[in-house]
């Protein structure tokens, strides 16, 4: 497989080729025997390179070595993460470019087998660390087939299908500036041996190798965990000596005696995690164990038998403190028992005083009083209401009568005047009704006036009756005038037309166009329409016409004159119903709606007074009422209290309320110290002092109604206590038992101590068998490797021809490849001991090294597809003879018949690109200029 284009775009030195429309930088015919490309340093043949790395790899190697520490890196991750070292960056005057934001970085490889592989990115910089903003994206399209998106391992798989190196990969197909070098002096031989057996297909092998070496370097895995084993035994047997050592310190002979103790010391607790409930507040159940305890127990139940005696002695100062608050509690119960007599002592002498002092005779004839009143307030609270009710009826009189007269057409409904006497006899009701109220208060109320209502009823009538004369006459008029002006319009157009006619047939009329009529001679002509008799016919039919046009103007001017007076009498009617009957009316009607208005609200207002003043006699007597019932309640629940609910008032025996004032003034005589009082309280400092007692903490609790239950808590307060002393003393002894925390873990596992030494020293012994099975099989490969190596490079043809035809060196003309224990070397049959090329040649020297090794295994190895090799200028350093002969070596190789590589070689040095040329002039190749640098990027011309 050869690769045939490469298009670039944005990337490292090329940024967007302004010469084509698509903006990418394209070389094909890559597949011919041999491409050069010729340029100055810094001009884009590197970057070139590194694009088909990079697509292919998704790394540049060159740029790994600049932070990476294995390579020597001379730059810190951030330092490189501010560089646009894999994105191409345009200049600042560059303002015809875009940013560098907005590009993004595209390699397409195209194959001759019809692959393509493209990949893109927009990152600035190659992954450097794990936090890296890095990404791109892997196309691969095969011929026929759909694009797909690939990783790199299928990609690497796709062109090694046997490799899971990508720097062997590439290794095997360019050799770079950098590379020159790196493969002859910066790789160790052990390196270079692996890089070697993966050239010949044998990398499975020293990756079974290298995996061997993890186990035989220093710090290995095997190493580590026999040193960890190994401290872990030392730890166990220190920590078995010294609780011995604590043991014998505390009086125990061995660790059997110290079992013993615990066994009964633990015993004695039994009992109490037996009450377990009693001890809810201590937690015993961290000491409760169920089964046989063990040695693996005693760390654990000495942990919580701590955490239990810590919270037993809280718990003890708690039930201290509880048993004096219920001491305090009790003296006021007592106290507030002896107040409760006093209290009860004092309200019975005050009810004995209100049944001697109750006048009982008055109080009846007091009750029957009010109770008369009640009823007579009553009913007149009935009879004001039930007027009030009636004079909302007469409210609205005259208010709505105005309503019925058209002020603006100055009209009056005919039913008004009946509603205006309604409205008086209604008033004649409301005179009758509430006569006295207005006698009483002299008020007035409308008079009805007989004769002023018939005569503005009489006027209107009258003048109702002339307008709807003048109104049907002037309807008359207007229709006579509308026909009139109708047919005198239609007449006046048949005459103008007939007029015209004549106008313009003077000289051949001989009749009336109209009627036929030819002669005009009679009176009648001339008297109405001034006809002479000697006149033409023509002018006798005009004149005619002018005449009757005349007459039918006159007529309508007539109508018009009177249609103008029947208005102005229709004016003056209707003005006269305004002024002598409507203005007059509704003037009359709002001063009676006045007058009854203002009667009206002094007698509402004088009924509402009234039952104000019904509902605050109402409320008075009630108030009477209710304070004799409580009189009356009140010597009712005396005789309840003092006699029982079977004693009525009326047989209260005086004597027996004298006998129970002398029984209390002599229970204060005998008590009055014990409730704290110097002199016999009254009622309200008792019940104050009763308060006071009561709102002492937790009194109320227990007072009056469970001092049964206080009792009980106090003996329960008692009992527990003394449990809990007794808890505490035996955790005391069982808590001598106490070990150092340092040897808790240890203490609880004692007996497991002697196995787990002996697991330890059993897995320190199979490691060591391990490792020297690792050391046996590490020979074998390595044994294996050195052999086939040897086999395949001892004297490698290819290589050793290369060489020897460039020959670099005067004395060492040849060059073998051997290979030892340490790895791969260079050496010749002139080398005596153990001296190597690579150590005593110069730049030139290795270059011509490095050569010879690349083209020998690029041209031999078989595990990669593509059959390219590729040479970033390797004449450094070179002189004019070894160039020449390094031109003939590639002649050479294109010219072999076996050989199915290509080259593609770049170079700065313009006389060897014009030798190569000149040298391979019969050869089918294809050559690139790199002439300049412009804004984006190389300028470059091909040549085939």
């Amino acid at each position: 497989m050869y690769l045939r284009e490469v298009k670039i775009k944005n990337f490292r030195g090329y940024g967007e080729n302004p010469h084509r429309s698509d903006r990418y930088y394209i070389f094909d015919q890559l597949n011919k025997p041999l491409v050069v490309f010729h340029g100055f340093n810094g001009h884009g043949k590197t970057s070139f390179f590194e694009a088909i790395e990079w697509c292919l790899t998704d790394t540049v190697s060159r740029l790994e070595r600049l932070y990476k520490a294995e390579h020597g890196g001379a730059y810190t991750a951030n330092d490189l993460n501010r560089s646009h070292y894999l994105k191409f960056s345009p200049k600042v005057s560059n303002q015809r470019g875009r940013p560098a934001e907005a590009r993004e970085v595209i390699v397409e490889l195209l194959f001759d087998n019809g692959t393509k592989v493209i990949r893109r990115s927009y990152s600035r910089v190659l992954p450097i660390s794990d936090s890296s903003d890095y990404n791109s994206s892997l196309e691969f399209i095969e011929e026929g087939k759909e694009p797909r998106n690939i990783d790199n391992n299928e990609l690497l798989e796709y062109f090694a299908p046997r490799s899971n190196d990508r720097d062997s990969f590439i290794r095997a197909h360019v050799l770079a500036q950098e590379g020159i070098t790196d493969f002859v002096r910066k790789t160790s031989p052990d390196e270079r041996k692996s890089l070697f057996m993966r050239y010949l297909q044998q990398e499975g092998l020293s990756d079974h190798i290298g995996r061997l070496r993890l186990y035989l370097n220093g710090g290995n895995v095997l190493s580590r965990k026999k040193t960890e084993y190994e401290g872990k035994k030392a730890e166990l047997i220190t920590q078995q000596q010294q609780i011995n050592g604590f043991l014998h310190n505390i009086g125990y002979a061995d660790f059997e005696s110290y079992k013993s103790q615990f066994s009964v010391s633990f015993g004695q607790l039994l009992p109490l995690m037996k009450r377990e409930s009693r001890f809810a507040n201590v937690s015993i159940h961290l000491i409760i164990h169920d089964g046989v305890i063990e040695a693996s127990d005693y760390s654990r139940l000495l942990q919580s038998a701590a955490q239990v005696y810590e919270r037993a002695v809280t718990e003890k100062g708690k039930l201290q403190a509880r048993y004096a608050e219920l001491q305090t509690i009790r003296a006021h119960v007592n106290f507030l028992q002896l107040l409760n007599q006093a209290e009860q002592w004092i309200r019975q002498a005050n009810h004995a005083l209100l049944l001697k002092d109750g006048d009982i005779e008055q109080l009846q004839q007091t009750t029957e009083e009010i109770e008369k009143e009640k009823q007579s307030v009553e009913q007149s609270k009935k009879t004001a209401a039930d007027q009030l009710s009636m004079i909302i009826g007469f409210e609205h009189l005259f208010e709505s009568l105005s309503d019925q007269i058209d002020k603006v057409n100055k009209n009056i409904n005919l039913d008004v005047w009946k509603a205006i006497r309604d409205d008086f006899d209604r008033v004649q009701l409301f005179a009758k009704e509430f006569q006295e109220i207005i006698e009483r208060e002299r008020l007035s109320i409308p008079a009805y006036d007989q004769e002023k209502l018939s005569f503005w009823q009489t006027r209107f009538l009258s003048l109702s009756g002339d307008r709807e004369q003048l109104a049907e006459k002037l309807r008359s008029t207007k229709e006579k005038k509308n026909s009139l002006s109708s047919l005198n319009s239609e007449y006046k157009q048949i005459l103008d037309q007939v007029r015209t006619y004549i106008q313009k047939h003077t000289d051949t009329i001989s009749s009336c166009p109209v009627c036929l009529n030819q002669d005009f001679t009679s009176q009648r002509y001339s008297n109405d329409f001034g006809v002479q008799a000697d006149g033409n016919i023509p002018s006798n039919i005009t004149s005619i016409i002018d005449k009757t046009v005349s007459n039918g103007d006159k007529v309508l001017e007539a109508l018009s004159a009177e249609e103008t007076q029947l208005n102005s009498e229709i004016v003056v009617v209707i003005s006269s119903v305004a002024t002598e009957v409507i203005e007059p009316l509704i003037s009359w009607l709002q001063s009676v709606r006045v007058q009854f208005s203002g009667c009206f609200l002094q007698i509402k207002s004088i009924m509402e007074r009234q039952q104000r003043e019904l509902r605050i006699l109402e409320s008075q007597l009630i108030q009477r009422d209710r304070n004799a019932q409580q009189i009356w309640e009140r010597l009712r629940e005396s005789t309840r209290v003092l006699f029982g609910d079977g004693v009525e008032l009326k047989n209260i025996n005086v004597k027996s309320l004298d006998d129970l004032l002398a029984s209390k003034n002599q229970w204060f005589v005998a008590n009055l110290k014990e409730i704290g009082f110097d002199s016999e309280p009254s009622l309200e400092e008792i019940t104050s002092k009763i308060l006071i007692i009561r709102n002492e903490k937790e009194v109320a609790d227990y007072f009056p109604n469970n001092v049964v239950q206080l009792d009980k808590n106090q003996i329960s307060n008692k009992r527990t206590f003394l449990m809990i002393e007794l808890l505490i003393k035996r955790l005391d002894e069982l808590l001598k038992l106490r070990v150092p925390s340092e040897y808790n873990e240890f203490f609880s596992r004692y007996e497991q101590l002697d196995a787990e030494i002996r697991e330890h020293e059993e897995k320190i012994n199979l490691i060591n068998t391990y490792q020297q099975q690792v050391r046996l099989k590490h020979s074998e490969l390595v044994a294996k490797q050195n052999q086939i190596l040897g086999d395949q490079l001892h004297g490698h043809p290819v290589i050793a021809w290369v060489y020897s035809a460039i020959n670099p060196h005067t004395q060492y003309k040849d060059l073998k490849v051997i290979v030892d224990h340490q790895g791969t070397h260079f050496t010749s049959q002139e080398i005596q001991n153990n001296l190597y090329l690579d150590q005593i040649f110069s730049q030139a020297q290795l270059n011509i090294l490095a050569l010879s090794t690349f083209i020998g295994i690029g041209l031999t190895q078989q595990y990669s597809s593509l059959d390219q090799l590729f040479f970033d200028d390797p004449i450094q350093s070179m002189d004019d003879v070894n160039v020449l002969a390094f031109i003939d070596v590639l002649r050479a190789i294109l010219n072999a018949e076996l050989n199915k590589k290509r080259l593609i070689i770049s170079t700065h040095d313009d006389n060897f690109a014009e030798l190569l040329a000149v040298k391979m002039r019969n050869k089918n190749i294809s050559q690139y200029f790199i002439e300049g640098y412009g804004p984006e990027g190389p300028i470059v011309r091909k040549h085939d």
